[in-house]
């Protein structure tokens, strides 16, 4: 890292972490037209705004999962999960397909 960089990163400060960090990432057409809509309805004032709400929201998604693997672990029954889990992780994609509609 550069001189330079470094004194970017830290005049650089974000909402929750006090330092932000770029990335230049490529959507599909509908991803982006998707995108798009939400900042002509005013859900949103641009992508970037957007990406760090996805982002957040699947971190905390994400934690969830792992505590609930931590009081319920998934026990292999022949090499697959138990049934209980299966069902759980079933209806856990069933509702990320209904957020994000029907992909």
């Amino acid at each position: 890292m550069t001189p330079d960089d470094r004194a970017n990163q830290q005049s650089d400060t974000g909402p929750e972490t006090g330092v932000e960090y770029r990335a230049t990432i490529r959507f599909p057409k509908k991803d982006y037209e998707f995108m798009q809509m939400l900042i002509e309805k005013g859900e949103y004032t641009n992508v970037t705004e957007i990406v760090r709400d996805a982002v957040k929201r699947f971190r905390l998604e994400w934690s969830d999962v792992e505590a609930m693997q931590r009081f319920m672990p998934m026990m292999p029954v022949r090499g697959r999960m138990m049934p209980m889990m299966q069902e759980m992780c079933r209806q856990m994609s069933g509702d990320r397909r209904e957020r994000k509609g029907g992909d």
